[in-house]
């Protein structure tokens, strides 16, 4: 009798705590909503420069309002000049580490902007981040990981292409998920697709929840600074 009553507290604790669960979920549409849509929030963009330089004309891009959409060259430039100065590494690194996104991008299919929001927030876009779990790089890819798919995490091309890769496999595994399709790719990429998997939903994380979160902001600030969404 005692194990029963046990075991039936323990079920009614469980209920409350998924309902507790269900109740605090963040708006997980909010990454979505952000990706397709072009209008920009300019608080959440406060601290991005709000002027660049076109290098061919020398004239002042102005970003207030609603973006025009940029060229490829524009669009490799100006989120070049965007790393250099997140990663504190200067336009030269910038426009290469710019230039590595946006050719590995398109060789996955995978949106370019989402590829470097993501890569800022894992490590500023910084080589020599390593996390206190052991992932190394831009794309802050796991050592074990990086071997199954035969890269070296620690040379910088390797590293992005890698990054790249994987998010692409997340968001081929999640593309059911409709709007939700890119929030789960993030997460996964933070938490792994089995946690997505097991709560069919962005998990009751803390970090991961952040990190969704962040990424959609950065998405925010890059098309601010390039000039529209990238197509």
């Amino acid at each position: 009798m005692r194990v029963a009553i046990i075991i039936i507290c323990l079920m009614v604790n469980l209920l409350g705590g998924a309902i507790a669960y269900a109740n605090e979920l963040p708006d997980d549409t909010q990454f979505d909503s952000m990706y397709y849509s072009l209008s920009v929030d300019d608080e959440q963009s406060q601290n991005a420069p709000q002027n660049l330089t076109d290098a061919e004309t020398g004239e002042a891009n102005s970003i207030e309002g609603n973006p025009t959409p940029a060229s490829t060259d524009d669009f490799t430039l100006r989120l070049g000049q965007y790393i250099g100065i997140e990663s504190g590494m200067g336009n030269e690194y910038g426009n290469y580490v710019a230039s590595l996104i946006q050719e590995n991008a398109s060789l996955y299919g995978v949106d370019p902007i989402l590829a470097a929001s993501l890569f800022e927030q894992e490590s500023h876009f910084r080589m020599d981040a390593v996390s206190g779990a052991g992932a190394i790089g831009i794309a802050q890819l796991m050592p074990q990981t990086a071997q199954q798919m035969g890269y070296n995490p620690y040379i910088l091309e390797e590293n992005i292409k890698g990054g790249i890769e994987y998010l692409s496999y997340q968001l081929k595994r999640f593309q059911q998920s409709s709007d939700l399709q890119n929030s789960f790719a993030i997460a996964a990429y933070n938490a792994g697709p089995r946690s997505i998997q097991y709560y069919g939903d962005v998990p009751p994380y803390a970090e991961t929840r952040n990190h969704v979160t962040a990424v959609a902001n950065n998405y925010v600030d890059i098309i601010n600074i390039t000039g529209g969404l990238y197509q």
